[in-house]
């Protein structure tokens, strides 16, 4: 039986996916972060091997599609290249979480983006075959907007009406519920000496949700991210020279908050109205499949699209 698997590694999950050849889903798991850089080399080996066992066949697959952050470091390559080691496929194919995204807007006509707002962020593109990107550079030097980007905006935001002797706000009763700390002073504590990066970037949930519910200290940091996201879209406009296009957005930060979508579409469109923002159709997982499928000598055509939104849709 012909098949293969697609992986999409997050910041804080990762799906995959095994297929027959036109699509059709055979087994599907989801695990925790093989990004490297945020998680460590062990971790991200331990769930990376859990979500290839879950999804194999008997046989080996003909082609195995990673995308996932980090990935570009060649050191992290070689690593998870030396680890499965042709087990799980006959071939393996590593590339970053952005290219499978954008993969999934590919199988209609028109200029596409993606955009991606999870853990980390990212804008990216292909023109001509060529790549261009904006943001991605992890979250001590960049990722501005993302969940971490959030979460940390909002802590500091709780720390500094700490040290200002203010009482503390909605907002900050709802992080320290969600973190378990009585006192504001406890999260320093907490953050250090508990919380990895995916554990911190979690708190944007709360930050989203209550930017939903009206909550202005949330709208302040959620505004900001929006500004900051919309650069990002901005950014590949004017390397592309295209300003007409569909910009897709995807990751775990776009499922909590329709407005964050919203406000990037009035940041964008202010100054580009043929950009068109909506929220991605498809889950980086697909991206990795239609991937491997081609990779493998097939053709997508009708049946593989139809059977990838039957189980596919984000």
């Amino acid at each position: 039986m012909e098949y293969v698997i697609g992986v999409d590694g997050g910041g804080s999950k990762t799906e995959a996916a095994s297929t027959l050849i036109n699509g059709k889903l055979m087994k599907r798991h989801i695990s925790g972060s093989i990004n490297i850089n945020a998680v460590g080399y062990e971790e991200a080996k331990r769930n990376l091997i859990e979500v290839l066992e879950m999804v194999k066949l008997e046989e080996k697959a003909k082609i195995c599609v990673i995308g996932a952050a980090g990935l570009e470091n060649e050191k992290n390559r070689k690593l998870i290249m030396e680890l499965l080691n042709g087990k799980y496929a006959e071939k393996v194919i590593l590339t970053s979480d952005a290219k499978i995204a954008y993969k999934t807007t590919q199988m209609g006509g028109g200029d596409k983006m993606i955009l991606i707002c999870g853990t980390g962020s990212i804008a990216y593109m292909e023109v001509n075959g060529k790549p261009l990107r904006a943001g991605g550079w992890g979250y001590l030097l960049g990722d501005e907007g993302s969940g971490f980007w959030i979460a940390r905006k909002a802590i500091n935001k709780i720390l500094r009406g700490y040290d200002e002797g203010r009482q503390p706000t909605k907002l900050t009763l709802k992080i320290m519920e969600k973190l378990n700390v009585n006192k504001p002073q406890e999260i320093v504590e907490k953050v250090y000496s508990e919380m990895g990066i995916v554990d911190v970037a979690r708190v944007a949930e709360d930050v989203a949700k209550a930017f939903e519910e009206g909550d202005e200290e949330a709208e302040e940091i959620m505004m900001e991210a929006a500004w900051e996201l919309a650069r990002l879209i901005k950014t590949l406009i004017k390397r592309s020279g295209i300003e007409k296009c569909e910009v897709y957005c995807s990751g775990g930060v776009f499922k909590t908050s329709n407005k964050l979508i919203e406000a990037i579409r009035r940041y964008v469109e202010a100054e580009y109205p043929n950009v068109k923002i909506c929220r991605c159709s498809y889950r980086g997982v697909a991206g990795a499949i239609l991937m491997a499928i081609e990779e493998a000598g097939f053709t997508v055509n009708e049946e593989v699209i139809r059977n990838l939104e039957g189980w596919a849709n984000a």
